[in-house]
């Protein structure tokens, strides 16, 4: 009976030792992933990191409007997409209010993706910035943003100040929009879209019907966005 008893001491002395071998191996995991080495008080390691940000938060923008019928917060929609032409009323939004969408969507969402700056307050570096501005351009064969945004980064006694940033995304949104103006008056003039027509453009095109109203959705083969063609989509009652 001692005998037993000392050998489940034993195991349970060995279990709590693997537990905390364990606690330490996953701590210091996590603590390499998670801590912000790949930061230095260097103006090149600061400015890549918010840039990096810059990127996603226009890409993010450019997706959803995509996805939404131009808008990246539809009012009038159909599970999310916007209705352009809905009762023969052209609603498609103008190219400044697309450009002014996007714009303010990367403001709103530019601090939530860099979390704040709390990696920075890990590092013990104090920051100071001001609201971002963005805005955004659509050309022909790409998107680009500019966005004013000041920030100083100070550790001690020396500060890193920062304030323009810029990326272009290689999205032909304006060509897909003057396509869009074209199909609209097509169907405002009671007239079918004729879908091998859409192959001049290289686009894809696919309709279908959801509820009471007909889903175009345009493709881009040739211009990708996190790897899959870009897609615009909107509705049609």
């Amino acid at each position: 009976m001692k005998k037993t008893k000392a050998q489940l001491s034993i195991f349970i002395v060995l279990g709590v030792l693997i537990l905390i071998f364990l606690f330490i191996v996953f701590y210091y995991i996590y603590s390499s992933y998670a801590s912000p080495d790949r930061l230095k008080f260097e103006r090149s390691s600061i400015a890549s990191y918010m840039q990096a940000c810059v990127d996603k938060t226009s890409s993010d923008a450019l997706k959803l409007a995509g996805r939404q019928g131009l808008y990246t917060a539809p009012k009038d929609a159909l599970a999310n997409v916007s209705y352009l032409l809905k009762g023969n009323l052209n609603k498609l939004p103008s190219q400044q209010a697309i450009e002014q969408d996007l714009s303010r969507y990367v403001e709103q969402h530019l601090l939530a993706c860099l979390g704040n700056f709390a990696e920075f307050e890990q590092l013990e570096w104090s920051v100071s910035y001001e609201q971002p501005k963005a805005s955004a351009s659509m050309n022909l064969n790409d998107v680009s943003f500019s966005v004013s945004f000041p920030v100083n980064v100070k550790q001690q006694d020396l500060t890193i100040s920062l304030n323009q940033f810029s990326v272009k995304q290689d999205i032909r949104l304006l060509y897909l929009y003057r396509i869009i103006e074209k199909m609209l008056a097509t169907l405002q003039a009671e007239q079918a879209i004729d879908l091998t027509d859409m192959t001049n453009y290289n686009i894809n095109l696919t309709v279908f019907p959801y509820q009471n109203a007909s889903v175009y959705a345009l493709e881009d083969p040739e211009h990708m966005i996190s790897g899959k063609p870009y897609l615009v989509m909107f509705a049609v009652k």
